[in-house]
């Protein structure tokens, strides 16, 4: 239910709904833990777009698509016995009154994001091969999964959604407000699953008292963010501060920083750092407070000029001015003899557009990369060279991502699995790419979560339900990043990470060895 990665409005990596996404393009073959055949497709009510202004049966919004449309679906007996982090009844809370935001005798409203145009958008910017799949499908197919075995809290789903368009002229903070409005005040919702395109949607929410669970969105907030914007549970990932210093210690680990050689773009002699990233506060801060004081205590602090920071791009209309940032990086790196270069990517599209661009100049500098650089999707779209991945080095911590989808099968889970089988069970939909699997599993683990959180919930209320999610702790296994944490003091909860690697015999990324993610 919550929308993304892996970005939240296409252009490169998402996980979900809205934001920049790049995702896998590879095939998902049968039998590797991500393929969903076609089954019979589930039911329930599309619902009735009411978007803000409008008449009820319209729909209104950016691009005339967009719209807050509120969903239906159908009750049922509540199963037993079924596994930890499936879908299954909230009894112990099935008796309270209604005691929050968007909760009544026999309903539970929540607001849903999704990305209508994802596929479009990465067209546009050359990366028509990396496919999101149905998202708002996903979402009701979950929907529908759980009032069919009795709802949670002995309350029927009901789902407000809403879609995003990242190629509509509409700016992104206009596109949240209007989602907001739809979610606080068209309609009363207890918590939120997406992402979203600018400050403006969490901000609104946390005013109006709604909880953010966020998806999607590979690297997005710093931990001054999340105790910034309390309201908000950054799902399936870390915050910038915990995923730059992994980043370090994983390349100090690889021994990554030895010579090469940016003409060959194998091994060489000489070692010089650059970092190329992005500008947003959250970024900024993780930059100047962990990975440069990082590089600095491994002994390879940069030079001031070769630390670049580049626009985010959150749109379509975005791409062209970061792309020429971008560029004018690739020569003045080049120019400047940098050898080894930190990316701080978020959704791929950093690697992507410089990728082409020091292919274009003949420069082949040794690369150190996150989840956030997309590496396997982007290169399997035909975004970036073999010659361009050698010596590659990095963390991860997403293997859907990060992994050819012959691999990633290999880190699924029970949940996984059970959230495979309600979208092959309700959408009949066959993932043709591990980015369009990714998007199923993170949209399955808000809903998991959603689900165990509301089991132990003091109240049917915003507070209720935040105080449940800080009482979790390390119990709740995630579909898409497996073991988690979460406290009052960390809301960012992934916490399994991998040193990963290029390896130019199968042309694909590899882990090595698994790490634990130090805690908040």
């Amino acid at each position: 239910m919550v929308r993304q990665v892996v970005g939240a409005v296409a252009l490169g990596l998402a996980l979900s709904a809205c934001g920049s996404t790049v995702q896998v393009s590879s095939s998902v073959s049968a039998g590797d833990g991500l393929a969903a055949p076609a089954d019979s497709l589930g039911t329930g009510s599309t619902g009735t777009a009411v978007g803000s202004g409008s008449s009820t049966g319209s729909t209104t919004g950016p691009g005339g698509t967009s719209g807050v449309v509120p969903g239906t679906a159908g009750g049922g007996s509540a199963r037993a016995g079924t596994p930890a982090g499936s879908i299954a009844t909230s009894a112990p809370l099935a008796t309270q009154a209604a005691t929050g935001l968007g909760v009544t005798a026999k309903t539970i409203s929540i607001g849903i994001g999704y990305t209508s145009d994802g596929d479009a958008a990465n067209a546009a910017i050359g990366a028509s091969g990396i496919t999101r799949g149905d998202e708002r499908a996903n979402s009701q197919a979950l929907v529908d999964e759980v009032n069919a075995h009795g709802g949670v809290a002995g309350r029927r789903l009901v789902p407000v959604f809403y879609a995003y368009r990242v190629t509509s002229s509409e700016s992104g903070a206009t596109q949240d407000e209007a989602a907001c409005q739809g979610w606080t005040v068209d309609h009363k919702v207890l918590a939120v699953f997406s992402s979203s395109l600018t400050d403006t949607l969490v901000t609104c929410l946390k005013k109006a008292g709604v909880v953010m669970v966020k998806g999607g969105q590979i690297v997005d907030a710093d931990a001054s963010y999340l105790r910034q914007y309390s309201n908000e549970i950054l799902l399936s990932t870390m915050s910038i501060d915990r995923i730059f210093a992994d980043q370090v210690r994983s390349l100090v680990r690889q021994h990554w920083f030895t010579g090469w050689n940016t003409v060959t773009g194998k091994p060489g002699t000489a070692v010089k750092v650059g970092v190329l990233t992005y500008d947003t506060d959250s970024f900024d801060r993780g930059l100047h407070r962990v990975l440069l004081p990082a590089l600095e205590a491994a002994g390879h602090a940069p030079a001031a000029v070769d630390v670049v920071q580049v626009h985010k791009p959150q749109q379509q209309s975005d791409a062209a001015g970061t792309t020429a940032q971008i560029k004018s990086a690739v020569l003045r790196m080049q120019q400047d003899g940098v050898t080894h270069l930190v990316l701080g990517d978020a959704s791929g599209f950093i690697l992507e557009f410089f990728g082409s661009n020091a292919r274009s100049q003949g420069y082949y500098p040794r690369l150190g990369v996150t989840s956030g650089a997309g590496v396997q999707p982007v290169h399997d779209a035909g975004l970036v060279t073999d010659q361009q991945l050698n010596g590659l080095g990095g963390n991860g911590w997403l293997p859907t991502i990060d992994l050819p989808a012959t691999e990633s099968g290999k880190y699924s889970n029970a949940a996984s699995k059970h959230c495979l089988d309600i979208m092959k069970r309700r959408t009949g939909q066959t993932y043709t790419s591990t980015n369009a699997a990714s998007i199923a599993l993170i949209d399955c683990d808000g809903m998991f979560l959603f689900q165990r959180a509301l089991r132990s919930a003091p109240s049917l209320s915003p507070a209720g339900l935040v105080s449940a999610l800080d009482a979790l702790g390390g119990s709740y296994t995630s579909p898409l990043v497996g073991p988690t944490y979460l406290s009052p003091q960390q809301h960012d909860n992934a916490v399994r990470g991998w040193d990963l690697n290029w390896v130019q015999g199968c042309r694909c990324v590899r882990y090595s060895s698994q790490h634990d993610v130090p805690t908040a």
